[in-house]
């Protein structure tokens, strides 16, 4: 049974359709896709944010977690992941430092 990567809803009966989630956004060229990876919900969100980064034109950078799902860095979550959250703050902490003066 289908599990959204982002949000962890499985696909039951009605509960809505699932797509495939492109591993690298698709408006910016990526082609590796994960099978029913994202549903309807999150697609349309990520589609949105895909969008804006592909004509934004600015510098940015993609970090990915491993073992990590969505919501990983709450403590209180089902899905918190210490080690990926601690990581996740010592790098904004080093863009904040960086860019923030």
């Amino acid at each position: 049974m289908p599990q959204c990567l982002f949000c962890l809803r499985e696909e039951k009966g009605d509960s809505g359709h699932f797509t495939d989630e492109h591993v690298f956004p698709a408006a910016l060229g990526g082609n590796l896709i994960v099978r029913d990876g994202s549903c309807d919900v999150c697609n349309h969100g990520n589609s949105k944010f895909e969008q804006a980064l592909a004509v934004w034109h600015g510098k940015y950078q993609s970090e990915t977690y491993e073992g990590a799902f969505h919501g990983w860095t709450t403590p209180d979550a089902p899905v918190y992941n210490k080690e990926q959250a601690d990581l996740a703050f010592e790098n904004l902490t080093a863009l904040f430092t960086r860019t923030l003066k």
